[in-house]
């Protein structure tokens, strides 16, 4: 009796091994058939499943983790843009402000950055989101209204046809804003929407007087493009420059009126009285201004003269330095007038920074500006004769063009 029952359970053991080994097959089965059902609707795509998992984590409880699934969704590129904005439009509306903040980022992102690879295929996103952008720009955030500031600026830009201006109105009214940080943004995007083939728009020259200096700053940059009143637009950037400014945004106006293009004679008072003697090498554009502008900039030559002889004392202090620094009076000096008195004072100086500078660029500077003087420089002869038997061949080769060109040869 007991031999039986040992074996009737021997029995059933193997029976329900058997029967949990098929089981398991056949999970295994459905898993490979669900997962073959899953490749063919076309959920093998990496980043499509990517996606749909950080789409998903926007549904979590956990303010930050939706933050976190939002940022990474901004940086989808291409074709899956088109899954990720509805999904950061709903984050736009979420009830905590960083979702609000990185959703109104991420839409400039995702649509923006894609655009260069879709090309006009996302005017349709971008009209779809521009609606609640401009709401964004409303929102009782300013970091919420800056985001979406900046994201109207950049998909402005990449749009084409009328679909360029609709946010333009927002951001306009937006450069009044009492948060700094969104008039900022809201400037720079008037300027990248705005058509430069009329006047530079009003409120970019009204910010230029903003008591922040990143509202300045940005509205300095949004002036750098070839309005209709460029020439305007130039004097009024002259004017905003003090010897009494700070170096960053002179600097940053420097650059800004570098891309305006040739200034207008008009220019050469304010250029005048916002140069510095000092040497500063965040003047050099003014310097280049007023040499481009030529003989009518006559009334620089006294600072610009204070400078020249500065850029010289500075390259014989460093007359063992390869690096020394370059001129850049003393060619400006030149291209207004060769033959003014404090030009000409200048050759001894020049004649010595090609003998003693162990500058290669220095000395071919000095030889050119011999050079573009020609006749003028007829006192520099006799030194210049005796460069002709100094030990360095490329000083002697300098010498003998500047020689030449001097005598009319």
């Amino acid at each position: 009796m007991s031999r039986t029952r040992d074996r009737l359970g021997v029995f059933l053991q193997r029976a329900f091994q058997v029967r949990l080994a098929s089981l398991i097959v056949l999970v295994a089965g459905s898993a490979l058939v669900i997962e073959a059902w899953k490749y063919s609707r076309g959920y093998a795509d990496p980043e499509r499943a990517w996606v749909s998992i950080h789409i998903r984590a926007l549904g979590d409880p956990q303010a930050g983790t939706r933050v976190a699934a939002v940022y990474e969704l901004g940086k989808v590129r291409g074709p899956n843009m088109r899954q990720v904005v509805p999904a950061l439009l709903g984050a736009l509306r979420d009830e905590d402000t960083p979702v609000r903040i990185a959703a109104a980022h991420a839409l400039g992102w995702t649509i923006g950055g894609s655009a260069g690879l879709l090309g006009d295929d996302v005017a349709g996103e971008i009209r779809e989101v521009t609606p609640a952008l401009i709401a964004a720009v409303g929102d009782k955030d300013p970091r919420v209204r800056a985001a979406a500031a900046g994201s109207l600026g950049s998909l402005g830009h990449a749009s084409v046809g009328p679909d360029r201006l609709v946010a333009l109105p927002a951001l306009i009214r937006a450069t009044h804003d009492p948060d700094p940080s969104v008039r900022a943004t809201s400037v720079a995007g008037v300027g990248m929407l705005s058509d430069d083939k009329v006047d530079a728009p009003a409120v970019l020259i009204e910010a230029l007087q903003d008591v922040d200096p990143r509202v300045r700053e940005s509205a300095v940059i949004s002036l750098g493009r070839p309005w209709r009143n460029r020439a305007e637009v130039f004097l009024i950037l002259i004017e905003r420059l003090s010897p009494t400014r700070k170096a960053n945004e002179g600097q940053w106006t420097g650059f800004v009126l570098a891309k305006l293009g040739p200034p207008p004679v008009e220019a050469v008072p304010g250029l005048v009285k916002a140069l510095r003697t000092d040497g500063d090498w965040s003047d050099r554009a003014l310097v280049d201004f007023l040499a481009a502008i030529g003989p009518p900039a006559r009334k620089a030559l006294p600072k610009l003269a204070a400078r020249a002889g500065r850029e010289l004392q500075v390259g014989s202090a460093q007359a063992g330095n390869e690096h020394a620094g370059a001129f850049n009076a003393v060619p400006a000096m030149i291209a207004i007038a060769p033959d003014a008195p404090q030009t000409l004072a200048l050759v001894p100086s020049l004649v010595e920074r090609l003998a003693e500078s162990n500058s290669k660029h220095q000395r071919r500077q000095a030889a050119e500006c011999l050079i573009r003087l020609g006749p003028h420089a007829r006192a520099a002869i006799p030194a210049l004769e005796t460069l002709l038997d100094s030990r360095d061949p490329e000083v002697r080769s300098e010498a003998e063009l500047a020689l030449k060109t001097i005598r009319g040869e």
